[in-house]
């Protein structure tokens, strides 16, 4: 990686030159999500909002996306908080068997390095519950048992998303 004047920044990713107008900036620090309620992604053009769903909507799994996560309210350990990631971070996305480095994961996503840093993560007091752009934490899955849901949705621009590249 070179800086040049005028804050030009120019680097190598894999087979990719990027140059770049400014560095992204790390994730702000650790911020309570309210709950229901919604937050800045600061940084980004984008909101995440929580709301409380009692019941949950039958077809929770089928509207997850990049942007939505349903999670089982009753499982989450409050409060429910917005942070960057840590290094050696890990957790276990829906329908892997054990749990991962977030760091690996994002290499696997090509998610740009420069991006990586700027990625939030919705945390509680037992660790990742989800990552805007994959899948919620297992433990957090909606069940037949769930009686009341919470439903993050992210509005607006998601760069680690758009320029992600596909494997």
């Amino acid at each position: 990686m070179v800086d040049l004047p005028g804050g030009v920044r120019v680097s190598v990713e894999e087979d990719w030159v990027v140059v770049a107008g400014r560095p992204v900036a790390p994730f702000p620090p650790e911020r309570e999500i309210p709950v229901p309620g919604s937050l800045p992604l600061d940084g980004f053009e984008a909101h995440l909002r929580v709301d409380e769903l009692a019941p949950p909507s039958p077809d929770a799994a089928g509207l997850a996306g990049d942007a939505v996560a349903w999670l089982d309210a009753d499982e989450v350990r409050p409060p429910l908080r917005l942070r960057g990631r840590h290094p050696g971070d890990r957790y276990r996305p829906l329908g892997l068997s054990g749990t991962a480095k977030v760091q690996d994961l994002m290499v696997n996503r090509k998610i740009p390095r420069r991006l990586r840093d700027a990625v939030p993560l919705v945390v509680d007091d037992r660790g990742i519950l989800w990552i805007p752009g994959f899948r919620v934490d297992a433990r957090m899955r909606i069940t037949d048992t769930t009686s009341k849901a919470l439903r993050l949705t992210v509005s607006g621009r998601l760069p680690w998303l758009a320029e992600a590249r596909e494997a």
